[in-house]
């Protein structure tokens, strides 16, 4: 008998001595995945704070028109501007919108969003009072 080979992913030889296998135990290719996943991670993370460090928030009143009610206009924005948005209020009924939006991005994607909204009928004025946190 040349060898035999065991679930425990070592080779008995003929001498009855016990090596270890060249190919990779379950254990060990888990554990490569798993440091490969959490260097990619960290590298993900690093990219998130240096974007978040150029970042700004402004918090907006938008009044709706009734036309506009039941479009996903917020939704829009967020795509169109890669920004986070944020409602922090909203009242809504079947003749007007009213929504207090925090937005994140940096000063002209926020800049650029207040003016799109504006374009799409939508009437936009800064938070002077921060309501929710007093």
């Amino acid at each position: 008998m040349a060898s035999s080979r065991q679930n425990t992913g070592k080779t008995t030889t003929k001498a009855g001595t016990a090596s270890k296998s060249k190919t990779p135990t379950k254990k060990a290719t888990t554990a490569k995945k798993q440091s490969t996943s959490a260097s990619a991670k960290k590298k993900r993370v690093g990219q998130r704070s240096s974007r978040q460090e150029k970042s700004q928030s402004s918090r907006l009143w938008l009044m709706y028109p009734t036309r506009l009610i039941t479009k996903p206009i917020i939704w829009q924005l967020g795509r169109k501007f890669d920004m986070v948005t944020n409602v922090r209020q909203a009242s809504v009924t079947g003749e007007i919108g009213i929504v207090c939006l925090e937005l994140e991005g940096n000063r002209t994607q926020i800049d650029e969003a207040i003016k799109w909204l504006e374009r799409q009928g939508i009437r936009v004025e800064p938070v002077e009072i921060n309501v929710l946190d007093a």
